[in-house]
């Protein structure tokens, strides 16, 4: 949907509230994260963002404004592997030098080598070959370019394997595992009923690529909706949506009912998908067409040179139902053709 004078004003727009400051990115706030600072006994960075977007000034001033020293910044929690969430990491490495930078292990190659091609894209490219962002090549080029890594190796200091409780004086956060965003999605839980989604939120575009992909953001989501309001107050997502009042913000009870759409969204195109290709043989493009209706709003040019994120729901969508054997592929000539 196009972006209105009034919304793009709030574009950079620092979020001052009395548990954390929300730094926006200047511009494309879609594929662009946030950054956060917890206002903690003991500070913790959630997310750095892409370079200068929003600039490192602006994050200093801010704490300098609050009386908030960089080195009692003892925290830079890496919430998963997707460069608009960590870019900028060298730079607030180098001023927060007493922070450890933290994230979980099943993303921790994405972020060290963020110039890597996701796993999951060459297995199954065989299933979408039309997108060059399939390529090995083409991604790292793309990611030269578009993110200015150029090839730098990112340094992490630690790495969680399970959920993990961080002690901060007087308060403590959680950090919680949810894939499969990405594999090592983490979500943040503080001790003031502030839940930190980052990018596991309800009607998440993306979905990392797998045969068990589904099923993992299932059993996220319904971890997710045990929570009530005595474990959380609000949720605060990492990236805007000028749809919303509060943009990243909103009431635990109105994010869980979305959450609840979802999970009940997934099951219905579980059962759906099947019934649909009786006698019917379909591509991937084409059942994504029908499974997800905003895949029509991609461009023609975003289709052919990019993989579109709907496109990852629709494998991840086959390859379970085939490896429960409800569905199906057939090639002919170099397509791939789903039916049941």
């Amino acid at each position: 949907m196009p972006v209105s004078a009034s919304a793009k004003a709030q574009f950079g727009k620092i979020l001052v509230d009395d548990d954390f400051f929300l730094f926006r990115p200047l511009k494309q706030y879609r594929t662009n994260a946030n950054i956060i600072i917890l206002r903690t006994e003991i500070p913790v960075i959630l997310d750095t963002g892409t370079f200068n977007n929003p600039p490192m000034q602006r994050v200093l001033a801010t704490l300098q404004k609050y009386a908030i020293s960089p080195d009692s910044i003892r925290y830079l929690i890496i919430t998963h592997g997707h460069q608009d969430h960590f870019q900028n990491l060298p730079q607030f490495q180098q001023e927060f030098s007493r922070a450890q930078t933290i994230c979980h292990k099943d993303d921790v190659t994405s972020v060290q080598d963020p110039y890597h091609l996701p796993s999951g894209f060459n297995e199954y490219r065989g299933i979408h070959n039309r997108s060059l962002f399939f390529s090995g090549p083409f991604f790292k080029a793309y990611s030269f370019f578009f993110y200015r890594n150029w090839g730098r190796q990112f340094k992490v200091d630690c790495i969680i394997t399970q959920d993990t409780c961080i002690s901060l004086g007087q308060d403590s956060i959680h950090l919680i595992h949810t894939p499969n965003h990405s594999k090592g999605q983490i979500i943040v839980l503080d001790n003031r009923k502030n839940l930190f989604l980052s990018d596991m939120v309800p009607f998440t575009p993306y979905i990392e690529i797998s045969d068990t992909a589904i099923d993992k953001i299932m059993k996220s989501t319904e971890r997710i909706l045990q929570f009530d309001e005595a474990h959380v107050k609000r949720a605060i997502r990492a990236h805007g949506d000028i749809r919303r009042p509060e943009w990243e913000i909103a009431p635990w009870g109105e994010e869980k009912a979305r959450f609840r759409s979802f999970l009940e969204t997934i099951h219905k195109t579980i059962d759906f998908i099947p019934d649909m290709l009786k006698n019917r043989q379909l591509t991937t493009e084409q059942l994504t067409q029908r499974i997800i209706p905003n895949y029509l709003r991609y461009s023609k040019w975003i289709t052919l040179f990019f993989m579109p994120p709907a496109i990852t729901w629709t494998i991840s969508y086959v390859l379970k139902l085939q490896r429960e054997g409800k569905i199906h592929a057939i090639y002919k000539a170099h397509q791939c053709y789903w039916t049941n």
